[in-house]
């Protein structure tokens, strides 16, 4: 069950990046759901919340073991209605794809008008990671700050707030629809940044920095996180309600 404690805590943090955006009962689909973690998570705190998984094993598994509205399905080929949904979620799934402005534009054609659309994927400007990983071999794109916001403007978003996990790892960017695209302009100022910062990032600064052995001790210190939630629970629902029922007082 500690896979499910891990899951499970990772929903409730994402779940706390997006509640200042969220309204009672809003409708939200989570594009990539994997095994229907955040999907479950946010029903439970009262969200009318659906998924959509490509990979018919884990939304099987938010189906039969979570008891959690998910299709099996890729966005480009699912198909809803105007107006459906008044959040979209994406997390780590956009990187994967192979054409992710159709793929935006394809969600914001979903939403209402000022809905709120949140991904998180990979920053390429890391250097919490080793050089010879930055770039993995399943990732058809990277992004940083300037490229994400770019690119959420030539699909009909405006940004609202982009940050980083406290590693510098990823990036959350927060969008809400409008009514008019933007025609993206390139940006040589960004591309030089990128560069410069991929070619800076040498394993010499990368083994001379604190990164490499913070790492395993935070994995140690998750582990026994998710070996402490995991607890006597037999089902993986105990687990994600325990773990639901224990934060809803800082949530």
């Amino acid at each position: 069950m500690r896979h499910i404690a891990r899951s499970g805590r990772g929903a409730l943090n994402r779940y706390r990046v997006l509640a200042p955006y969220l309204s009672r009962g809003a409708r939200i689909l989570d594009a990539g759901a994997g095994g229907g973690e955040v999907v479950y998570v946010l029903r439970r705190l009262g969200f009318d919340a659906s998924g959509l998984e490509p990979d018919e094993a884990y939304a099987r598994h938010a189906r039969e073991t979570l008891g959690v509205p998910v299709t099996t399905g890729f966005v480009q080929d699912a198909s809803f209605p105007a107006n459906t949904f008044d959040v979209v979620t994406m997390y780590h799934a956009l990187e994967h794809v192979e054409d992710p402005s159709a793929i935006l534009s394809r969600l914001r054609g979903w939403m209402v008008e000022q809905g709120i659309l949140l991904i998180e994927v990979p920053n390429v400007e890391a250097v919490c990671i080793a050089p010879e990983h930055r770039f993995h071999f399943a990732h058809f794109y990277n992004f940083n700050r300037g490229s994400l916001e770019a690119l959420g403007r030539k699909a009909g978003f405006e940004p609202v707030e982009t940050t980083t996990s406290s590693d510098g790892g990823n990036l959350i960017s927060v969008f809400r629809a409008v009514a008019r695209a933007e025609s993206p302009q390139a940006d040589a100022a960004n591309y030089t940044r990128v560069a410069g910062i991929v070619k800076n990032h040498t394993p010499v600064r990368y083994y001379c920095s604190t990164f490499p052995y913070t790492g395993p001790m935070s994995r140690l210190r998750t582990y026994l996180a998710d070996r402490r939630a995991a607890g006597r629970h037999e089902t993986a629902n105990q687990v994600l309600n325990a773990l639901i029922d224990r934060s809803e007082k800082h949530l």
